[in-house]
C-alpha cells in the first residue's frame, strides 16, 4: 500500500535568494542532493508537470540549473536524502513561501506500524529550516494511505 505523507511548512522571508538559502542551511545539517548517486530535481520549464530528472554526479552544476529557476520565478524542486542513508524524499520551495517535504525515500516509521515517525523529519528538517533566517510561520504533516 502506498502512503502519501509530507510536511506542508509556510515560511516568511524577504528578498529573492531565500530558497537557496534554505537548501543550504539544509545540506549544512547532513540533507544532500544525492538520490543513489544522482542528482534530481525538476528541470527549467517544468509548470508544475514534475517531470523529476536525473543529473549525475559531476555531470552538471546543480546550483546553475536552481539559480536559473529562481530568475524565472519557478519553484525549486530537489530530491534529499539525509546524510548517507538514502532516506528523504521530495522537497518543492515556491517563492509564495510554502516549503513541501514529501517522506517518498525510505519512509521512517514507528515500529513495525506503517505510521510515519514525523519526529524523525521535523527534527531534522525545522531547525535547519529556522537557521536559514526565514520565519516558519506554520507546519502541518498530513498522511494518507
Amino acid at each position: 500500500m502506498s502512503v502519501d505523507a509530507g510536511l506542508h511548512i509556510q515560511l516568511e522571508a524577504e528578498g529573492t535568494g531565500w530558497p537557496l538559502s534554505v537548501l543550504g542551511a539544509l545540506s549544512r545539517v547532513g540533507w544532500r542532493m544525492d538520490d543513489h548517486g544522482t542528482l534530481v530535481y525538476l528541470p527549467r520549464g517544468d509548470d508544475d508537470d514534475f517531470e523529476w530528472t536525473a543529473l549525475s554526479q559531476g555531470a552538471g552544476n546543480i546550483n546553475e540549473i536552481l539559480l536559473a529557476k529562481l530568475r524565472a520565478g519557478e519553484p525549486l524542486g530537489v530530491v534529499l536524502t539525509w546524510e548517507s542513508t538514502q532516506i528523504g524524499g521530495t522537497v518543492i520551495i515556491r517563492s509564495s513561501g510554502t516549503f513541501t517535504f514529501s517522506a517518498s525515500i525510505n519512509r521512517q516509521c514507528l515500529g513495525d506500524s506503517a505510521t510515519t515517525d514525523v519526529s524523525w523529519y521535523l527534527s531534522r528538517l525545522l531547525p535547519a529550516i529556522a537557521s536559514s533566517g526565514v520565519h516558519i510561520s506554520s507546519w502541518a504533516w498530513t498522511e494518507a494511505a
